[in-house]
C-alpha cells in the first residue's frame, strides 16, 4: 500500500529538517512525499533541497510550487490532487512524527478496514521547552464500526480535530468529495466535522505518533478578527447541517456541538481581543441567531443541566449577557 505524506511549506526553514528527518526514518518504506511550496518567502526550499541532496536514499519525493500564495487549505488540496497513494497523511512542516507512525496507523486502518485511523498526539511547547498532552485521544476502543458511533464520538470530542496524525483512505476522501475549505483560518475544525459526518469506520492507535510543535507566536493571543469571522462561517456550516438533518439522534448531537462551539468562540475572542469590548458585545449578540434550546428541549432529558444553562446564558439581553461573560472570563 502506497502512503502519500503531504507537507505544506511556508516560512519553516528553521523547522523543516527535523520534520523531514522523521519522515525519512519511517519503518514503513512504501511512501511518497509531496512538498507543496506555497510561495514561501524564506529559505525553506533551498534548505529542503540541500537536505535531500545529502541523502543517499530516500522515498519518492516531489516539490510542487504554487504560483501565488494560497494558504494551508489549498496547499493540502494540491497535495491530494497530485497524490498517487492509496492512503493520505497530512503533516505540518514544523511538526514531526514517531519513527513507526505510518506503520502503526496503516496497520490499524488495514486491520479494521477503517476510513480514518487516528494516533495519539504530544505537543511540544516552544516557549516552555517541554512536552505536554493538549490534544488527548479519549477514545479507548480499537475501532468504531458505524457512522452513528463515529459521529457520536466526534461530537463528544474523543479525538483532536487536527487534520494531521490521521491516515485517510484516499478512496474515502474522493467518494465523499472531501476537501479543505479555501481561505479559511481554523480549517481543521470544519474538515474534521465533515469527514466525521461521512466515515463508517474509524480506528485508533493509542501510542503517541505525532509531535505537534506549538510555537510561541501561534498561541491564542495572536488571533485576529479574521479568525473569529471564519469561526462564524464554520458555525453557519454546522447550523446548515443541523437544519437539514432528519436523524433525531444526530440532530441532538449537532445542537450540543453548536452550543459548545458558540461558547468556544466567545472564550477565545475574550482571550485574544479582550481590549475590544465593542466587538465582544457585537459577537455575543450575533450568536443569538444560531441554534439554541427551545422550551421543550429545556424540559427534556436529552440535554444536560450544563447545556441548558449554556443555552439560556447565550440568550440573555446583550447588555446583561455580554458583561456576565466578561466578568466570568476576567476571573
Amino acid at each position: 500500500m502506497l502512503v502519500t505524506i503531504i507537507i505544506p511549506i511556508y516560512n519553516v526553514e528553521k523547522y523543516i529538517v527535523k520534520c523531514l528527518e522523521s519522515v525519512f526514518s519511517q519503518t514503513y518504506k512504501n511512501i511518497e512525499v509531496i512538498l507543496v511550496n506555497d510561495c514561501t518567502p524564506d529559505n525553506s526550499i533551498p534548505v529542503i533541497n540541500d537536505y535531500l541532496n545529502n541523502l543517499s536514499n530516500y522515498f519518492k519525493t516531489k516539490i510542487i510550487h504554487h504560483s501565488i500564495n494560497k494558504g494551508l487549505s489549498e496547499s493540502r488540496n494540491t497535495g491530494v490532487k497530485n497524490s498517487n497513494g492509496e492512503y493520505i497523511y497530512f503533516l505540518d512542516s514544523d511538526d514531526w512524527i514517531s519513527y513507526d507512525c505510518i506503520e502503526l496507523l496503516l496497520n490499524s486502518s488495514i486491520k479494521y478496514n477503517s476510513d480514518v485511523a487516528i494516533g495519539g498526539t504530544i505537543c511540544y511547547l516552544e516557549k516552555e521547552k517541554k512536552e505536554k498532552i493538549i490534544f488527548p485521544l479519549l477514545n479507548t476502543k480499537k475501532f468504531l464500526e458505524n457512522n452513528e458511533e463515529v459521529f457520536s464520538a466526534f461530537m463528544n470530542h474523543e479525538w483532536p480535530v487536527i487534520a494531521p496524525n490521521k491516515i485517510y483512505k484516499k478512496s474515502f476522501l474522493e467518494k465523499n468529495n472531501l476537501h479543505f475549505a479555501p481561505n479559511l483560518l481554523g480549517e481543521d475544525e470544519l474538515w474534521a466535522f465533515e469527514w466525521a459526518l461521512c466515515a463508517e469506520k474509524v480506528s485508533f492507535v493509542n501510542e503517541n505518533t505525532y509531535y505537534y510543535f506549538l510555537r510561541s507566536n501561534s498561541i491564542i493571543s495572536s488571533k485576529t478578527q479574521k479568525n473569529f469571522e471564519d469561526m462564524f462561517f464554520i458555525l453557519s456550516v454546522f447550523t446548515k447541517f443541523y437544519n437539514n438533518e432528519k436523524n433525531k439522534f444526530k440532530k441532538i448531537s449537532l445542537k450540543k456541538y453548536i452550543l459548545y462551539y458558540k461558547e468556544m468562540i466567545l472564550m477565545m475572542q475574550w482571550k485574544a481581543l479582550s481590549s475590544d469590548r465593542k466587538y465582544f458585545y457585537q459577537n455575543y449578540k450575533k450568536l443569538k441567531k444560531y441554534p439554541y434550546l427551545n422550551l421543550i428541549e429545556l424540559l427534556s432529558n436529552n440535554y444536560t443541566i450544563t447545556e441548558k444553562k449554556k443555552s439560556l446564558l447565550f440568550h440573555l439581553p446583550t447588555l446583561i449577557g455580554a458583561p456576565f461573560y466578561i466578568k466570568r472570563y476576567e476571573r
